[in-house]
């Protein structure tokens, strides 16, 4: 289970300023697809999405109470 909580995200202000790097990981087939149509619904880039969500983790914003199978 993931429990996200989250106050604010001022974090895209320069998502798209730095260079690219290009990162290979393995994803479950299911959450992927429900990711990529949650983007398409928010007309949002998923690697903009992405972004935010790793420099808000990063930044404490976000923080993963609980994860368990």
């Amino acid at each position: 289970m993931y429990t996200w909580y989250t106050e604010r995200c001022d974090c895209v202000s320069d998502v798209n300023s730095k260079s690219r790097k290009r990162v290979a990981t393995t994803i479950n087939p299911e959450i992927w697809q429900n990711f990529k149509v949650a983007c398409v619904k928010s007309q949002l880039d998923m690697n903009v999405v992405l972004e935010m969500l790793m420099k808000a983790y990063c930044d404490d914003i976000i923080s993963i109470k609980d994860i368990s199978q």
